[in-house]
This record gives structure tokens, sequence and C-alpha cells, in this order.
């Protein structure tokens, strides 16, 4: 035995005659007991086996001889040898549950005899024993037995009533026990918590902290407590620079609840630090290999907890992801200069290698998460381990990661080739999708409509928008709302890219009753739009049905949501009719005077017109004579819900936030409103005053399921503000001398996240829209700069001000012209007038050309939807009135110089 511990020491080099020596010894004491055995050679033997048996292997059938010949040791050995033989065996990782039963029934017999520190002692060996029996899943758990119950219970009420009195260095190891076996109760949970607010945790050792910090965790559940709130966060800012970096994650990963403005800056530290630690290896262990100091999971915890706790600066988790690429090999490494530093050389894996796919995908859900681009080396890990997995991903995986790419807008093709095809393994093996969950099929769906892959997949889009348009699996997900908005997301995108699919869907949905939603409509009456506009749907629905049943193909492109939310938009409009108390520069004395359309008419008539179309029969075939005869009245549907969830939503986003009414005041101030102005309403002559204080726009000017932050509802042009989640940053791993490789993808990143970037492609592609997209912070500093002057010496003049007689002066604008082209438009943007098209995009590049001025660098991106075909006495039409684009020569000339100086930093958005 003495000769076994002394081979013990020598680890990990342990001599290769150590496992047969220690064979023999098992079976001599096997032979001798129980009579000829005493305490201290059982000690000996067990001590030895419990450092031994995790480094060598032993032959099962010589311990199982020795344990089951101790059976009868036991009762005559003392409590403190029992518990050294618990802990050896421990130790060892030896998971013997007949033996631990044994044990653990002597010491419960004799608990009361013990002293307070070796029940101490006895309750943490039992937390290790817990660990052990975890990890190897034993099943029954042999801590859940009646005895083993019966002696934690005296343990656990020991030390709970020693908490207000035991030093709190001593109390972390003991709570942690407790707390990883669940025996910390609430009048236990709020004596420690009274401990850690008295102030004394600045007194503890890391290591103290790090466990009481953990079990409190436990202990407390998911929610934070608030009166240990600031002592903890100021505790693990005063230790952290005594802390090794896996004593930081696992105090992040306890503490990330209780972050808050106040001691953010602790986290940050504390990222910064473990960035370090990663990025730069160890002295002693540079060439032994890649030295990592933190396992894959605890790394990937890390960067899955870094979103949560909301700090600012993304390059520190792009410093995290970018030494997860990094692999150290020995015929990698190079010497260079007297300091013989290390030259890394960066691989496309590295930890990832490692990593199982579920850690792979949380990675890849951090660049969607922080909207970072430059995933690519990351979607190489992933299809290399659904290679190696033998093409196996789990479905909530598949829409993990398909989201994840969804909000940076990137398309590695090896990974979304390995995703499409999960898809439609998904489609093939269950085409009935009996087993199918509403969430991933809900976010995979979504995510493709992000990616603007639906029509590539147009047979797997229609199955699961079959799946999720069931009145089992939509009354389920109608319980969450997040879940119902982007379902009706969905609809939307969908049915714009391909109606024919999205038609039947839309029947299933109108056809399927909603009581809630009826409730709803009773109580607030038929003043709410979503409600005429869903049965608009349904007409639009039977009207593309006479059409396709008569052989006539609709190939105007015309939305199935979209034209019915434009006849009901009217109804919308009572919110949006102008923004009171708008503080505008002075407007010019004279105006023109209002054009009326022909076209136009009040929303009550519009509705009027619809019903009484001839185009709408209500004893068409797929309604019936009792529906029709009760469409007065109509039973509300699940498509109802959707629209009235999806409307509640939008409306509480409808605030005026600053940088909004900032812009609003500039669009009036402009010399372009004189003419926008004048253009006719929707809504009438009365609704086109109250754009008077805005420059002829509508501020959250709806279109189909979104909203134009200012939108001229004539000719469709509109302004959108964007904030700083609304866009994508660069987070490349690599050099551009060294770029992640990915066939067939384009290294420009998309501007704009998924939800932006679905909002910007509808409104363009279906509504016409030309949008110009701006940076809201751009516009706040310039309003910041603006407010700061106004409380300075006259002699500091208004940027506001300023910006806008540069804009009128350096783009000057002819009125007149503008405004006898609008007086000959026979309707506006949608209503297939080449003319009107032509008009608005004039103006909508004159607006921009003004904006530019007005707020320099904020300008994102401009879009513009597919121009129409213009026929050629049309074209000729309109070059005779091009007169009024050229105001002067003078003016083109301080243009084309006010641009050049700038240069342009916006580009054209393809959409």
């Amino acid at each position: 035995a003495a000769l076994l511990s002394a081979a013990a020491r020598c680890a990990p080099a342990i001599p290769g005659g150590a496992a047969r020596l220690l064979e023999a010894l098992l079976v001599q004491v096997a032979e001798r007991a129980p009579a000829e055995v005493d305490e201290e050679q059982v000690l000996t033997t067990c001590s030895a086996l419990g450092n031994l048996s995790s480094s060598i292997d032993v032959n099962p059938a010589v311990l199982e001889d020795f344990f089951e010949a101790m059976y009868d040791v036991w009762p005559l050995c003392r409590a403190s040898t029992l518990m050294s033989v618990l802990l050896s065996i421990g130790q060892g990782e030896i998971l013997d549950v007949t033996t631990f039963r044994s044990l653990v029934m002597q010491l419960e017999a004799r608990v009361d005899l013990l002293s307070s520190a070796d029940r101490k002692s006895l309750l943490l060996i039992l937390a290790l024993h817990k660990g052990s029996f975890d990890r190897a899943g034993t099943v029954p758990h042999p801590l859940y037995d009646d005895t083993t119950k019966s002696l934690l219970k005296v343990l656990a009420r020991d030390i709970s009533a020693r908490i207000p009195t035991m030093p709190m260095q001593e109390l972390a190891r003991p709570i942690l026990a407790l707390a990883e076996m669940y025996l910390l109760d609430k009048k236990a949970l709020k004596a420690l918590e009274e401990r850690i607010g008295s102030g004394q945790l600045l007194s503890l050792s890391p290591s103290a902290f790090v466990s009481l910090a953990y079990a409190h965790r436990l202990a407390a559940g998911p929610l934070p407590s608030e009166p240990v709130r600031t002592p903890l966060c100021i505790a693990f800012g005063a230790l952290l620079h005594k802390m090794e970096p896996r004593q930081m994650a696992t105090c992040i990963e306890s503490l990330w609840k209780y972050t808050s403005k106040r001691h953010r800056h602790v986290f940050e530290d504390a990222y910064e630090r473990l960035a370090r630690s990663l990025e730069a290896p160890q002295p002693q262990l540079q060439l032994a290999g890649p030295p990592e100091m933190l396992t894959p999971s605890e790394v990937v915890s890390l960067i899955h907890t870094f979103p949560e706790v909301n700090i600012r600066d993304s390059g520190i988790l792009v410093r995290m992801l970018r030494s997860v690429a990094i692999e150290i090999a020995p015929e990698q490494l190079q010497l260079a200069g007297e300091g013989r530093a290390l030259q890394l050389e960066a691989s496309s894996f590295g930890m990832l290698q490692r990593m199982s796919m579920a850690q792979l995908v949380d990675v890849l859900e951090a660049f969607g998460t922080q909207g970072l681009f430059g995933c690519g080396y990351v979607a190489e890990a992933i299809a290399q381990r659904y290679r190696d997995n033998g093409g196996r991903i789990s479905k909530r995986n598949t829409a993990r990661a398909l989201h994840a790419l969804a909000q940076t807008g990137e398309r590695p093709r090896a990974l979304v080739d390995v995703l499409l095809a999960e898809l439609e393994a998904w489609q093939q093996q269950d085409p009935d999708a009996e087993d199918l969950r509403p969430r991933p099929a809900l976010v995979a769906l979504w995510s493709l409509a992000a990616l603007d892959l639906t029509q590539h997949v147009a047979p797997i889009v229609d199955w699961l928008l079959g799946f999720l348009s069931r009145q089992d699996t939509s009354s389920g997900l109608l319980e969450m709302k997040p879940q119902a908005c982007l379902l009706y997301e969905v609809i939307s995108n969908v049915e714009s890219v391909l109606p024919h699919i999205a038609l039947k869907h839309l029947q299933l949905l109108q056809s399927t009753p909603s009581s809630l939603a009826t409730q709803a409509f009773h109580h607030i009456g038929g003043s709410f739009s979503p409600a005429q506009s869903t049965l608009q749907i349904m007409a639009k629905e039977l009207s593309a049905q006479n059409m396709i049943s008569s052989g006539v193909s609709d190939d105007s492109g015309a939305s199935l949501l979209g034209a019915p939310w434009s006849a009901s938009e009217a109804g919308m409009r009572s919110l949006s009719a102008g923004v009171d108390g708008l503080n505008t520069f002075p407007a010019p004395v004279t105006e023109p005077t209002l054009i009326t359309s022909p076209s136009s008419e009040s929303a009550s008539a519009a509705y009027s017109r619809l019903w009484m179309d001839e185009e709408f029969d209500p004893n068409f075939d797929i309604i019936p004579a009792e529906m029709a005869a009760s469409m007065s009245a109509p039973q509300r549907s699940v498509l109802d819900e959707l629209s009235l969830m999806w409307e509640t939503q939008q409306r509480r986003m409808r605030t005026v936030p600053k940088p909004v009414q900032v812009v609003g005041e500039v669009l009036a101030s402009l010399s372009i409103a004189r003419v926008l102005r004048a253009a006719p309403h929707p809504d009438g002559s009365l609704a086109a005053e109250a754009t008077r204080t805005s420059g002829g726009f509508e501020f959250s000017w709806p279109s189909g399921p979104y909203q134009v932050d200012w939108g001229h509802p004539h000719l469709r042009i509109g302004v959108l503000l964007l904030n700083a989640q609304d866009f994508v940053a660069h987070a490349r791993p690599q050099s551009s001398e060294n770029p992640s490789s990915g066939a067939g993808r384009d290294d420009t990143p998309p501007p704009l996240r998924a939800s932006a970037r679905l909002r910007a492609r509808h409104l363009t592609k279906v509504g016409g829209w030309r949008l110009l997209l701006l940076d809201a912070n751009v516009v706040l500093e310039i309003q910041e700069q603006s407010r700061q002057s106004n409380f300075q010496e006259h002699s500091h003049p208004d940027p506001l001000e300023v910006g806008v007689r540069r804009a009128n002066a350096m783009h000057p604008f002819n009125e007149r012209p503008a405004l006898h082209d609008l007086q000959q438009l026979r309707g506006g943007v949608g209503d297939g007038n080449a003319a009107a098209d032509k008009l608005a995009a004039r103006l909508a590049e004159q607006l921009r050309r003004q904006l530019d001025v007005v707020f320099p660098g904020a300008e994102v991106a401009t879009t513009s939807p597919q121009a129409p075909v213009v026929p050629e006495e049309l074209i000729e039409a309109t070059e005779a009135s091009d007169s009024w684009d050229d105001e002067s020569k003078s003016g083109r000339r301080r243009s084309r110089r006010g641009d050049s100086s700038r240069g342009r930093r916006a580009t054209e958005m393809s959409v």
C-alpha cells in the first residue's frame, strides 16, 4: 500500500506495473477479511485505490470481490474511517451503489455522535458523490434513498442553523453543497441573504466568493433578489483582479442577471479580462500545445451570456469569437525576434472542432443576436460537424441556425445547403407533419422569408405554412403574442412572393373561427380597421378565384394582403393624421392650391364601393349561403385575431421619437415641400390640410403590415429612421489576406438586420415605395447640436436652420413645372401610371439631395421599386417637362461641388 501511494505521487507518469500491484493488494485484503484486517489496512488500501483508479484500469471483478468482502468490515470501523473510505472512493469516481449504501447506513446510525466539523465534512463528501452519480446517470439515484435522505436532512438542519454565526470563509463550501443537493430552504436562504448584505463579502477569497455566488444562484432561482444585487456586484468588482479566468466565468454565469446600468462596468471589465486570457497563451504553456484555460462549454456560455449583459462594445465579443477560431499546433509555432514572441497562424477551426453541434449553433446565434457580419468560419464548422455526425442535426438547432443567418442576412453556401437539405428531409420523413413542433417550423419559415429564399424552396414553404395554418397549431401560436405576430409577418411576406401558395392557407385561416376575436371586435365596434381589412382579404381571394376559374391570369403582381390594406388604410390613419405641436420653421407666404384628384374618396365610400363591386359575389361556391347571408355581422376568424394582435403591437410602436419629429420639421421647411403639399391625398382635402406641418408627409403611414415613418401617400415617397440595433456590424475573425472561405458568398455585408430588412423590402417591392433610410443617431446628434446652440450666444447659428437654407440654395427647385406635371397626373403611384412613377422618382432624388445637406452622413441607403414599362409617347411627353429639374446652371454647379466635397456614403439598396 505504501508503494502504491508513492506511485500515485508520480502522476501522470504512473509506472506500468501499478495496476497489477493494486489488484494483488485488493485480492490479499479481500482474502484476509474480515478477521485479519484492521482499520489502518482498510484505510490505506482504499486511499491507494482512490488515488490510482482514475489513472489506471483495474479489473472490475477484483473490485467487486473486494467490496463484497468489506461488507462485514464496515460495522467494525469508526465513523472517521468510514468517512475517509467514502471520500477515497468518491475521489476515484468508483460508482459502487451497494458499497455507498452500506457506508451511508453505518454513518446514518452514528450521525448523532459526529461533531460539527465531521458533519460538515460528511456533507461535502455526499455532494461529491452526487456529482459523480449525476454524471453517470445512475438510476435509481442512491442519494434519494430513504436512509440517505434522512442523513441529509440532519446534516442540512445543522448547517442551516449555523448560517448566522459561521464565518463567511467557512460558510461558502457547505452552502454550495446544500444548494447542489436542493436542501437550502427559504428560511436558510433568507439567513444567507442577510449575511451577504452585511458587507462581509469583501473579506472572502476569490474561490469562496465564487462558491457563495454560485450557491445563491442555485438556491434563489432565475429571478434576481434585489437586496443582494449591490453587495454581490461590488464584491465581484473588488475581487475581479484576483480571480482566475474560470472563476470569472463562473461569476458571470451566476451574477449576469444582477447587471444594471450602475454595475455594468464590472461585467464589462470581466469580459475584457477573459478576452485577453483567451487571446494570449500563458508563457509556461506556449510550446506545449493550445493553452486553454477555459473549456469549450465555458466559452460558449460566456458568448451566449454576452448579449444578456447588454454591453455596448461588441468588440469584446468579436475578440472572443476570434479566439475560438485560433488553433496552435507545434508545427505552426514560429519564433521571431529577440523576445521569442509567438506568431500564431489562424486556421478555420480551433476550439470549434471540439464543440458539439448545440454549442456551435450557440456561437452562431451570438452573431445573429449582436448583428455581427462574418460568421463564415462558424458556418463551415457546423457544416463539417454535420458531415461528421452522419447528417444529423436536431430540428431545434436547424431553426436556430437559420434564424441566426437571417438576422445578419449572410448566406454561406455550405451551411445554407445543409439547412435546406435538412428542411427537405423534414418534409420527406414526415409529410403529414405529425412530429413537427410549431416553434421550429415558425422560426424556420420566418428565416427563409428574411433570407429571401422562399421562391427557391416553394414546396417546403407550402408544407410549413400548411402545418402552421392548422386549427390546432394556430390556436397554440395565438396563446403567445410574439409567435402570433411572427406568423402574421410570415404570411404577409410569403403572400407577396408566392401568392398562389398563400391563397389556400389564407382561406383556411379565414374559415377557422375565433371566439376571442369575435368578443374583442364586439367590444371595440367596427372602428378598428384590421377587421375590415381581413374581410377584404377574403373578397380579394374570391375575386382571384373568379379570375383563375375563368382563365384570366393576374400578372400585375398585386398583393393579396397588400391590395386590401390599401383600401383599409384610411381606417387606420386617424392615429396618423399629423403630429400636433411641431415647431416648424417659418413657411413661405404663398402656397400653391391643393390639387384634387378624381380618384380620391372617403374611407366610408371606399368600403361601400368595395362591397358593391361587381367582382365580389357573395354566392360564390367557396362560401355557404348561410355565411353569405350573415356577411354583415361575420364570425371573426383566426386571421382576424392575428391581424388584431399585429395591429395592437404596431400601435404601441407608433410613438414620436425625437429624431422622427426633427425630420418632420425639416420636411416642412424644404423648398420641395410646397409641391408635395399640393399633391392629392387618398383621404381627401381635409386630411391633406393636416399634413401641412410636415411637408405633405404623414406620420407612421400604414402600407400593408408595416408603417412608413414619414410617408407621402400619393407619390409613395417615404423616410425610414433606423436605430443602432437595425444595423449589421463587421466581425471578421481573419484578415483580408486570408478571408474566410465560402464560395459564392458576397463579401459586402447587408446594411440592415432582419426586421428592418423585411420592412424595407416589403414596402418597396409590394407597396411600391421609394424609401430614404436615415440613421436616427446622426439625426439626434445634429438635433442636439441645434438644441445647444439655442442656449449659447446668437453668434452660434442653429445648425438645422443653416442646413435647411443651405439645402434650398445648393439644390434649388423650380415649382411651376413640377406643379404642372402633378396636375396632369391621373392617379398616383401604384395605379399603373408611368408618369407618376417618373415624377415620384425625380422628387425622391431631389428630397434625398436636400436631406443629405441638412443631415450629412445620416443617409444609409435608398430603395426604389422595379421600374414599370413606359410607352414611347409617354417618354417623349415627360422628356419635354424635364426643365423643372434644372433650375439654374449656378445651382447645378453648387450641387455638384457640395456632393463631391462630401462623398456619397449611402448606396442603392437591392431589394
